[in-house]
């Protein structure tokens, strides 16, 4: 064989060899008339008073993405003096941390680790009951589903040196006569792990929790157990970001004055400084503000300061990949030969499976119909009308969906899919104005989540 001929062969090995390795790239047609539309939301329909300052959208379909929405990509959406999204930009993504808090708990669920049933107070340290109710033990189910009897107060997050048993024992400098915990006049005659209500401190005492049977800080576990391996970029706690991510990561805004001004995570100038405080935003009442490092905290102590109900900062990109595995039924990249299995299919429907539903009376606090069904850390929406409109913030979709929504600062989040239909619709929305009825025209979402939502549905 000449040598010209053994190139020529050679070279042909190496373009057979490289057609069939797997190269991972997100293609997506552009979709000019759907872009439009969500321009059109951004902007406020023409009403400088409901223009939000930016929004990132994901639209997955038949398991795949099929449209991507960044509003920095579009010279329409020119916001003066504003951080724009782009397909790399991270938030702060609010509530849908729920969810990952509760991906987290299930990890020690299925190694064995976490009995859901068992009494929480055994997780703890300390004894957790409701006074209205001493013999009735409460559950880490109960916190996942927020059937625990248990609500925020006046803040749920604690600053070092306190400890998270100082909202739940008497002699705690929280305690405020037991104010976190509900009557059982208020549950209308229900026990704990029958009434809803949602709040964000039972997600303080499963990080806690998380933490005391991993040994592990609770940022550290959810990025080692589930983002890392979801190859998702992100972090419940921002002085941990890398370099890249901490470039990407958006404030949130709100209209001040008529300027648009940053809420949280504004660190342009400056990255992070080692001294924080607690967040807890919908309150300004955090202990005074208390500045502390993390360098004397004692792991399991006060989960609080992680905010795994609301501080994890990832990307609309990041959220798809989670969405993608609970499609996949705990899968990681199933068509691919470096998939891998994150969670066993019945963990995953144990996680889906409802744990509350409203019984059309009393059996919970249905936020004026957005909550009817949740499981752990899962939110369901039936399709029901209750008070403000449906629970799906689109009328022509008939499935179910399940998933979670975000609202802090000015942002706005949610993550839904159905995976029978194998669909998922992600949103990030920054600069919703503060104290406006917003409501949407037939759903209890906002009006800018159910014609983001709506619009999406018909890709």
């Amino acid at each position: 064989m000449n040598l010209s001929l053994t190139i020529i062969l050679a070279f042909l090995t190496l373009m057979l060899v490289s057609s069939c390795a797997t190269i991972t790239v997100v293609k997506v047609k552009p979709n000019v008339e759907t872009d439009k539309r969500l321009i059109e939301v951004v902007n406020g329909w023409g009403d400088e008073d409901k223009q939000l300052a930016g929004l990132a959208a994901i639209r997955i379909k038949n398991g795949q993405i099929a449209y991507e929405f960044y509003s920095g990509e579009h010279n329409e959406m020119d916001r003066e003096g504003i951080q724009q999204p782009t397909k790399h930009s991270l938030y702060r993504i609010a509530s849908i941390s729920k969810f990952v808090t509760s991906l987290a708990a299930m990890k020690l669920v299925e190694e064995g680790k976490l009995n859901l049933d068992e009494d929480a107070s055994d997780y703890l340290g300390f004894t957790l009951r409701n006074p209205h109710f001493p013999n009735v033990i409460i559950t880490s189910r109960m916190l996942l589903s927020n059937t625990s009897s248990i609500v925020d107060g006046e803040f749920y997050s604690a600053p070092l040196p306190y400890t998270i048993s100082d909202f739940f024992t008497s002699d705690g400098e929280f305690w405020q006569d037991g104010a976190r915990f509900l009557s059982a006049e208020k549950m209308n005659s229900l026990m704990p792990g029958e009434f809803f209500y949602y709040a964000n401190i039972n997600f303080g005492l499963m990080g806690s929790i998380i933490e005391n049977i991993s040994g592990e800080r609770f940022d550290m576990f959810a990025k080692e157990k589930i983002l890392d391996p979801l190859e998702i970029r992100g972090s419940f706690n921002v002085r941990s970001l890398d370099t890249e991510s901490l470039k990407n990561l958006n404030p949130i805004y709100r209209l001040n004055g008529g300027q648009w001004k940053a809420q949280v995570d504004d660190y342009s100038d400056k990255p992070p400084k080692a001294e924080f405080s607690v967040e807890s935003p919908d309150s300004d009442k955090n202990k005074g503000n208390v500045t502390f490092t993390l360098d004397d905290y004692k792991i399991g102590s006060n989960g609080t300061l992680f905010s795994p109900q609301g501080g994890l900062r990832t990307s609309a990109r990041g959220l798809s990949s989670i969405c993608k595995m609970m499609l996949n039924r705990g899968m990681h990249k199933p068509d691919e030969d470096n998939g891998i299995r994150i969670f066993s299919s019945e963990i995953i429907d144990h996680m889906e499976n409802p744990q509350w539903q409203f019984d059309g009376v009393k059996s919970g606090n249905t936020y004026d119909g957005f909550m009817q069904s949740y499981g752990l850390g899962v939110h369901h929406l039936l399709g029901n009308t209750l008070s403000y409109g449906s629970d799906v913030p689109f009328q022509t979709y008939d499935g179910g969906l399940m998933g979670h929504a975000g609202d802090a600062y000015g942002l706005l989040s949610g993550m839904y899919y159905d995976p029978d239909k194998q669909d998922c619709f992600i949103y990030l929305l920054s600069g919703t104005p503060k104290h406006e009825d917003n409501y949407g025209e037939y759903s209890t979402f906002y009006r800018w989540e159910e014609a983001i939502l709506t619009i999406l549905n018909e890709i």
